[in-house]
């Protein structure tokens, strides 16, 4: 996807492994159970978006689009490595 508006699109269990959002503006945008391996977002916001389902492992995207996006523990993993955090127990 690259320099659209989204209305209202649902991702139930698909695969977007490898994928590129750009500039995509959107409302009611919704992620289930899908692979966003690698996916690349790029100047577009996740705020109140719930990833917490998915596979997010390789994500690339800036602090601003991922601010106020939805994870569970686990993702926060690959999160800090996008900006060079490292977490200690």
């Amino acid at each position: 996807f690259s320099d659209s508006s989204i209305k209202t699109v649902s991702f139930i269990e698909s695969n977007l492994s490898e994928f590129r959002i750009y500039n995509i503006k959107h409302k009611n945008l919704l992620f289930i159970e899908s692979n966003l391996n690698n996916i690349e977002i790029i100047n577009t916001k996740l705020k109140d978006i719930d990833l917490s389902t998915s596979d997010i492992s390789g994500i690339r995207a800036t602090i601003n689009d991922l601010s106020g996006v939805i994870l569970n523990s686990y993702q926060l993993l690959d999160i800090a490595g996008l900006f060079n955090i490292i977490i200690k127990d």
